[in-house]
């Protein structure tokens, strides 16, 4: 880490969400020849908990290191990294806006429905049948009840470790808000995202400020499951209902909708 103080700091971060395009999103821009990607995906730094954050091996040094020397990056180019974490930490928003406090925030929104199936079935230990799929939807819908429903606010804290909490997303949003300028926040369709990745790439440019007719070689959905996902219809009815109310919420902040209720089971989309 000597050379830490040469190293810059992103321009701007994907936040999120989880299973919702991020892999993706993160390869094709590293084609762009004015972005540069951390050399990892997923640096987890500002997600730590507090007793790392900050320390010998989760300091602001160890966070550099993970970026160009600032004399290798080309002039006008923007720095990046992606970890889907950040927008459901409790934390992350206040870390980000104290660290990278102009930083532009990036985030791709999937139906939260099939967010959830496809978080299931990304953990190895659970079991792949519809049965065990219900059963686990079930709990966490128990779970998550009383989330988001305190008029909105950020108040309601999502368990970020649910697969049904990650996709209420206006109070994690709402986070971010209060310490960035919505100007400074682009929020993707996923489903758009994975139905024609070109033209949501060239909104986000636009937004990022850098030249927007890039040809992309290679738009090919990354970190795609490869389990097979077997689900009731009355699994995803239970989730569609329970998510109805959340979405109509996200779409009264963001003021535009989307068109989740034709979207369910994205056969391409990715973490």
């Amino acid at each position: 880490m000597l050379s830490a103080g040469l190293r810059v700091l992103p321009d701007f971060l994907i936040i999120g969400a989880m299973k919702s395009g991020t892999s993706s999103l993160f390869h094709y821009l590293a084609q762009h020849p004015e972005l540069v990607p951390a050399f990892e995906k997923e640096v987890h730094y500002f997600d730590q908990d507090d007793a790392s954050f900050g320390g010998g091996t989760g300091g602001l040094d160890w966070y550099r290191s993970h970026f160009p020397i600032n004399v290798m990056i080309p002039p006008r180019s923007l720095v990046y990294e992606a970890t889907p974490k950040y927008l459901c930490h409790e934390a992350s928003a206040r870390r980000i806006s104290e660290v990278v406090p102009d930083a532009r925030l990036v985030l791709t929104l999937r139906n939260p429905t099939d967010r959830a199936i496809s978080h299931y079935f990304h953990t190895p230990s659970n079991r792949p049948d519809p049965e065990s799929l219900h059963a686990a939807m079930c709990d966490d819908l128990a779970r998550c009840a009383s989330l988001g429903t305190t008029g909105g606010d950020a108040s309601g804290s999502p368990d970020y470790t649910s697969c049904v909490g990650r996709g209420v997303y206006r109070p994690q949003i709402e986070r971010y808000l209060e310490r960035f300028d919505r100007s400074s926040m682009h929020v993707i369709d996923g489903e758009r995202f994975f139905a024609d990745p070109a033209p949501v790439l060239s909104s986000l440019l636009d937004f990022l400020g850098v030249q927007a007719d890039v040809p992309f070689r290679d738009l090919v959905a990354q970190n795609v499951s490869k389990r097979e996902k077997r689900v009731w219809p009355r699994t995803r009815d239970l989730l569609d209902d329970f998510f109805r109310p959340h979405n109509e919420r996200l779409f009264d902040l963001l003021g535009e909708r989307y068109d989740w209720d034709d979207a369910n089971g994205s056969p391409t989309a990715s973490d």
